[in-house]
């Protein structure tokens, strides 16, 4: 058997790998073609959710954009092609004394904060 040692820019441009952990700094309207199209990082390609992002570049109507976007939504949770372990900056963890309604979204995990409170 051979060890070869090999760059990492080689193995990601070859997508020779089995895992790759990686960060990513996703913003609150991401360029989803990063992630879905062209030549992304897990190889992934999927025709529906391709025609639904070129749509969304030209679509101004809220309900269907809010469509589209539950769509790709429904597709993405079917084939899981990406997995997310945490976002690092957006990140909470609490105690057992702590008596909460955590209704933290995508945008605010600390969203209905100032209702929490310690357990006496």
């Amino acid at each position: 058997m051979s060890i070869q040692k090999v760059s990492k820019e080689k193995l990601l441009k070859n997508k020779t790998f089995d895992l790759i952990l990686v960060n990513a700094s996703v913003g609150i309207s991401p360029d989803l073609s990063n992630y879905f199209q062209g030549n992304n990082l897990a190889g992934y390609n999927n025709e529906e959710i391709n025609t639904i992002i070129k749509d969304l570049e030209v679509i101004t109507d809220e309900l269907i954009i809010k469509e589209k976007y539950n769509r790709l939504l429904e597709i993405y949770n079917s084939e899981v092609p990406y997995i997310g372990l945490y976002f690092a900056g957006e990140t909470a963890l609490y105690n057992s004394n702590v008596v909460a309604d955590v209704d933290a979204n995508w945008y605010n995990v600390f969203y209905n904060f100032e209702n929490w409170y310690i357990k006496k």
